[in-house]
């Protein structure tokens, strides 16, 4: 397309004279060609029409608390699409500040430390790819062991935790 929104037609011409002479609308242009060699071939491919497809856009997935102590939380994430340039955790500390943690693009998790014992926290997850941000997905996380109650015994007791895949 031209800057007057017209269609434009490309012509490729071999010649042997090094100039050769184009009407384009109503203006004759000259356009210097440089000539093949006479002993070497002269092909032409025909270029797709398709477009060629655009890099995956990442996505962020699932947000959640994995493990908590009496003062960090640690989250972990996926990322079902593409991947991202680096991710921003952001939350507020318990005087209401807010707080941000810069994780790697490749990583899946990070454990936030310095938090204050059995409170709540509402983590943001960002992720960062070619200067756009996406997001956030959030996850409420409070700070404390991780207790079980023990069946039939009313009392707690501190059990393994384990993620599966």
């Amino acid at each position: 397309m031209d800057w007057e929104g017209d269609t434009l037609l490309l012509i490729i011409l071999f010649c042997k004279t090094p100039t050769a002479v184009l009407t384009c609308m109503s203006s004759p242009v000259s356009v210097c060609l440089c000539p093949l060699p006479e002993n070497e071939a002269v092909t032409t491919e025909a270029s797709s029409t398709m477009a060629p497809e655009p890099p995956t856009k990442p996505r962020l997935g699932e947000l959640a608390v994995t493990d908590a102590t009496s003062d960090s939380l640690h989250l972990s994430w996926t990322v079902p699409e593409g991947q991202f340039d680096h991710f921003l955790v952001q939350y507020k500390n318990g005087d209401g500040q807010p707080k941000a943690v810069r994780v790697p693009g490749y990583e899946e998790g990070v454990t936030v430390s310095g938090l204050q014992p059995d409170h709540k926290y509402k983590m943001n997850l960002y992720g960062f790819h070619g200067g756009q941000r996406v997001g956030p997905v959030s996850v409420i996380g409070m700070t404390g062991e991780w207790m079980v109650e023990a069946p039939g015994q009313g009392q707690c007791e501190d059990l393994p935790l384990s993620v599966d895949g």
